[in-house]
């Protein structure tokens, strides 16, 4: 961390200020049991583009999966009854959550 930037101002608790006002991008060196993870925000234990081919192919499983329109600008949700249709797939606590979201938001104004 660079304790020199304004946002870590005034420097009086080292502890609250790494548990309450640093963030990821604060970090610029990982060291773990003496093993760098990351140098000058260069992460060294792992491949970046394979971790994020990983997550674009997760997405698109799930939004094969789910019928669920992902675009940068937002998302469209599948209908009721496909919600229905697909609970083997995404169990129930969660199914119930969306569905009464979806619940809701059907029967508010727009």
């Amino acid at each position: 961390m660079d304790i020199d930037d304004p946002n870590f101002k005034p420097l009086t608790n080292i502890y609250s200020l790494v548990s309450n006002a640093v963030t990821g991008r604060d970090v610029e060196t990982v060291i773990v049991d003496g093993n760098l993870l990351m140098h000058d925000n260069d992460i060294e234990t792992m491949d970046e583009e394979a971790v994020f081919r990983e997550v674009d192919e997760a997405l698109e499983r799930y939004t094969d999966e789910t019928d669920w329109e992902i675009t940068l600008t937002g998302s469209k949700r599948p209908g009721t009854i496909s919600n229905v249709r697909d609970l083997p797939k995404r169990g129930p606590a969660h199914l119930v959550g969306r569905l009464a979201y979806q619940s809701i938001k059907d029967h508010l104004p727009l």
